[in-house]
């Protein structure tokens, strides 16, 4: 498969069971946006951050979790910068009715979504009691 970050691949972890699941949404003045936003995935040590790439158009994934960069404590700047523009926060919804189903269970297959162009634009990630993840670049 083609989607390979950090040197493992995403089918190295079909069979391993979903242990944690993390939307990243952007927070203004206290309110996330949750219509949109990058997806994390935890198999045990293993993350895949699901996200578009810089190309506005392609699915990129990363073995890594999310990091704040602008975690606390924050300088004045950042406090002011956050305050004036707002930021991007990772939230668990592992427990959140629409992903809950699928923590515990286990990664059974991943298909490829693919543009006309042959880009990788997103992913079908079935599980091992029927649930389907699919995750798709909209827009830039």
């Amino acid at each position: 498969m083609a989607i390979s970050p950090g040197g493992w691949s995403l089918t190295d972890v079909i069979g391993s069971r979903i242990t944690r699941i993390r939307r990243v949404h952007y927070v203004y003045r206290g309110v996330p946006d949750t219509d949109f936003g990058p997806l994390e995935l935890t198999f045990g040590d293993r993350f895949a951050l699901l996200d578009n790439a810089a190309d506005g158009e392609a699915l990129r994934v990363r073995a890594q979790a999310w990091e704040d960069p602008l975690a606390e404590p924050l300088s004045e700047e950042n406090c002011a910068f956050v305050e004036k523009s707002g930021k991007w926060a990772a939230f668990d919804a592992s427990a959140e009715s629409a992903f809950a189903t699928f923590v515990g269970d286990v990664l059974a297959s991943v298909e490829l979504v693919l543009a006309e162009s042959g880009k990788v634009t997103g992913l079908i990630l079935r599980t091992g009691k029927g649930g389907i993840i699919r995750v798709e670049v909209e827009a830039d």
